[in-house]
């Protein structure tokens, strides 16, 4: 599953890009659309409160371009 996400939306640049077709593409916007929120996390303390501040939404617009909202990229060194 992971490798078709990737070919689908990372296609490499030597490989011909494949045309989606937009209803499609609107379809599985839909699909995917709604509130996540992240795997790490305290499952038996109160940490587990922390979680309901680990949510991000995803969304997509009428073409089915998806747009993340609250999600938190942490950049370790």
């Amino acid at each position: 599953m992971l490798r078709a996400f990737a070919n689908r939306y990372f296609p490499s640049p030597n490989e011909p890009k494949v045309d989606v077709d937009p209803n499609t593409a609107r379809m599985d916007g839909r699909a995917v659309g709604g509130v996540y929120e992240g795997t790490r996390r305290g499952e038996t303390t109160f940490l587990k409160l922390l979680a309901l501040l680990d949510q991000f939404s995803v969304r997509s617009d009428k073409e089915g371009v998806l747009t993340v909202e609250g999600m938190k990229i942490s950049a370790e060194k």
